[in-house]
C-alpha cells in the first residue's frame, strides 16, 4: 500500500459533477470527441420503433426491430488486440500488479503486448505485429458507409422496386435468378504459388496453425475456432446491383475455383438482361461517386500469408479499382449499405487497414400485434352500432303512426329522433367517428405481383357523400343548441347549415383528400452505454390533424353562414 493511498481514494471514489463540467475537463486536455472501439465481447442492445400519428394526433409506437444484450465474454476474440479495461484489472490481478501508473509495481513498465500470451509464440501473432502494430495496442473503430454509397444503393432500390411494379416480365425474369449464389471467388494476386502458408483475414484468429487455401475475413460472431476455406454467397439483389454499377468488361467468373465457375458464368448470364434493364435507373454520377469514396477510404480485404522463403506478410486486396474483383466488390458493398456487412479500421502501430468484414445474418424479427391499440374503434365501432339500432327502433315505431303524421314530419325525423331519442352525446361520438375516418388517407394493401406495398386509394364518392353525411351529426348538434340562444333563425338556418356542411365535406374530401406524410430521422438514446440503445426511425401520419381542423372550420363557417343568410323571421300578425 503507497502511503496516502487510502486519503487519496477516499477525495475520488464518490465523484459527483454534472456533464457540462466534465465536458469542460475533457476540453481543457483537447479532448473533444469520444468514440467507443469496435469489440465482440458484448452483443448490444437494439429496441427500434416507428411512430404512426393518427387523425386525433396520438402517437403510437410499434417495434420494427429488436436485437437482446448478449455477454459474449468467452467468445470475444478481440481482446487481444485492443482490450478492454476490465481486462487491465484482471491483469493487474493475476500479475500482481497495479493500474496506478506512479506506483512500483506499474503494469505499464512491462511491454503490454506479453499480457496477451501470444506473442512471439504463434507465427500469426508475429506476422500481425510485425505488419500492423504491437497486440494490445491496436485501435478497432467501426466505419460508416460514404453518403454516396448509400444513395446510390437506395436509389436503386426505389428503381428496383417500381420497375418489377410495372414490368411483369422483368419481375418474372428477376425472381427466375437463384435467391442465392455460393462462389469461392480468390483474388488473382493471392493465386500465386508464392505463398505457401495461409492464416486468414481476421486479424484476431491468432492461434491457428495457418492453411494452404485462403481464408474468410473477420466477423462480430467468428470464435476462431475453425479454419475453413473462404466463400461469398451472393444475393441475387445484390448481384443485380453490382452488374447495374459496372459494365462487365472483363469476367469475375475466372478468379473462382473450377467447382464453382460454371455457377458464376450462369448467374452472370442471367443477371445481365436484369441489370440492363435497370442499368439507366441508376445514375452514373451516384455510382462513380461511390466508387471514388470508397477508394478513398481504402475499403478491401486482407489475407496474412507466409512466402515459400518464410516471409511474414498481410496480402491487400482493395473493394473496388482493380478490375477483376470490381463484381464482387460493389456485391461486398452492397451488403455494407443495407447492414449486412461492416468495415473496421484496424489502426497499429505500422500500419492501419479498413477491412470488410464477412456478412452476418440479420436477425428473425416477428412483428406484435398487441402494440396496435383497437379499444378506440371496437369502442366507435359499438356506439355507431347502438345509434344505428335506436335510429331503427324510432322509426319502426314513427311508421306504425304514419295514419296521424304529415308527410313533412318525416323530412324532419333525423333532425328530431337524433337528439331526442338517440341523445346528443352519442351523436357527437358518431360524428366523430366519420370526421376520423375523414382525416384519415384511405390506404389499400396492394399484393400484386406478388410484392405487398400500401397504396394510396382514394375514397369513392358515394363513400365521400356518406361519411360527410354522418359528420353533419356533429351540425345537428350544434344546431339544437343554439336553439335555445336563437329560437327564431334555428328552424331554416338549422336545413342549411347541415346542407353546407354536407358539400363543403364532400368537396374538400373529393379535391383534397388526405396524403401520406413521412419524416424519417434515427434518433438514439443510450439505455446504457454496453447494455443497448432505444432508437426511433422516424413518423408516419396515416391522419391529419390539421383536416380534422379544417372540418371543424367548415362546421363553424357553415353555422355563421347560416345564422346570417337566414336572419331574424318578422314577427307574426296578431289576431
Amino acid at each position: 500500500m503507497m502511503p496516502g493511498g487510502v486519503a487519496w481514494w477516499a477525495s475520488v471514489r464518490n465523484p459527483s459533477t454534472s456533464v457540462g463540467a466534465e465536458a469542460a475537463l475533457w476540453r481543457t486536455h483537447a479532448i473533444d470527441v469520444y468514440q467507443r472501439q469496435w469489440a465482440n465481447d458484448v452483443q448490444i442492445g437494439l429496441h427500434d420503433t416507428i411512430s404512426i400519428l393518427n387523425a386525433f394526433g396520438w402517437r403510437q409506437d410499434l417495434t420494427i426491430t429488436v436485437i437482446s444484450y448478449v455477454d459474449r465474454s468467452t467468445k470475444s476474440t478481440t481482446g487481444v488486440l485492443s482490450p478492454t479495461f476490465n481486462l487491465d484489472i484482471y491483469t493487474a490481478v493475476v500479475t500482481n500488479s497495479t493500474t496506478v501508473r506512479s506506483a512500483p509495481n506499474y503494469m505499464g513498465d512491462t511491454t503490454i503486448e506479453l499480457y496477451s500470451g501470444l506473442y512471439p509464440y504463434t507465427q500469426a501473432s508475429v506476422l500481425l505485429h510485425d505488419n500492423l502494430g504491437p497486440l494490445m495496442s491496436i485501435d478497432l473503430y467501426l466505419l460508416a458507409p460514404p453518403p454516396s454509397l448509400l444513395a446510390a444503393v437506395t436509389s436503386f432500390h426505389s428503381a428496383h422496386i417500381l420497375a418489377i411494379q410495372a414490368n411483369r416480365s422483368l419481375r418474372e425474369a428477376f425472381e427466375a435468378l437463384p435467391a442465392t449464389t455460393l462462389l469461392d471467388p480468390i483474388p488473382l494476386a493471392w493465386q500465386s504459388t508464392n505463398y505457401s502458408t495461409y492464416f486468414g483475414g481476421n486479424p484476431t484468429c491468432l492461434y491457428g496453425a495457418g492453411a494452404t487455401f485462403v481464408q474468410p475475413s473477420f466477423s462480430f460472431e467468428d470464435t476462431c475456432t475453425a479454419q475453413v476455406p473462404s466463400r461469398l454467397v451472393i444475393d441475387r439483389m445484390a448481384a443485380v446491383f453490382a452488374a447495374s454499377a459496372m459494365s462487365l468488361t472483363r469476367n469475375p467468373c475466372s478468379l473462382c475455383s473450377v467447382a464453382t465457375v460454371a455457377v458464376c458464368s450462369s448467374l452472370e448470364a442471367a443477371v445481365g438482361p436484369v441489370a440492363k434493364t435497370l442499368k439507366s435507373a441508376l445514375s452514373a454520377a451516384d455510382v462513380a461517386a461511390a466508387a471514388t469514396d470508397v477508394q478513398l477510404m481504402e475499403i478491401g480485404i486482407i489475407q496474412m500469408a507466409v512466402t515459400q522463403a518464410t516471409t511474414f506478410v498481410i496480402l491487400e486486396q482493395p473493394m473496388l479499382g482493380s478490375g477483376d474483383w470490381d463484381f464482387f466488390g460493389y456485391v461486398a458493398l452492397y451488403e455494407w449499405a443495407i447492414g449486412i456487412r461492416e468495415v473496421v479500421s484496424f489502426q497499429g502501430d505500422v500500419a492501419t487497414f479498413n477491412i470488410l468484414s464477412e456478412p452476418v445474418d440479420p436477425i428473425p424479427f416477428a412483428a406484435n400485434g398487441l402494440e396496435v391499440p383497437v379499444k378506440s374503434c371496437r369502442y366507435f365501432y359499438a356506439v355507431c352500432g347502438i345509434t344505428t339500432c335506436l335510429f331503427l327502433c324510432v322509426a319502426a315505431v314513427t311508421v306504425f303512426h304514419t295514419a296521424s303524421a304529415a308527410p313533412n314530419d318525416f323530412v324532419q325525423f333525423l333532425r328530431v329522433a337524433g337528439p331526442v331519442w338517440v341523445g346528443r352525446p352519442l351523436l357527437l361520438l358518431r360524428a366523430t367517428a366519420a370526421l376520423a375516418a375523414l382525416c384519415t388517407v384511405p390506404l389499400v394493401f396492394n399484393g400484386d405481383n406478388g410484392i405487398g406495398r400500401f397504396v394510396f386509394g382514394p375514397r369513392s364518392l358515394i363513400d365521400s357523400m356518406i361519411l360527410a353525411f354522418e359528420a353533419v351529426w356533429a351540425t345537428v348538434v350544434c344546431n339544437d343548441i343554439l336553439l335555445v340562444l336563437a329560437p327564431h333563425r334555428a328552424r331554416n338556418a338549422a336545413v342549411l347549415c347541415s346542407w353546407l356542411v354536407w358539400l363543403g365535406i364532400v368537396c374538400l374530401d373529393t379535391l383534397a383528400p388526405p396524403q401520406v406524410d413521412t419524416a424519417m430521422e434515427r434518433r438514439c438514446v443510450p439505455i446504457f452505454m454496453d447494455v443497448g440503445y432505444k432508437c426511433s426511425r422516424g413518423t408516419v401520419s396515416i391522419g391529419s390533424v390539421a383536416r380534422a381542423i379544417e372540418l371543424l372550420g367548415v362546421n363553424a363557417v357553415a353555422l355563421a353562414v347560416s345564422y346570417v343568410v337566414v336572419g331574424r323571421p318578422a314577427a307574426a300578425p296578431r289576431q
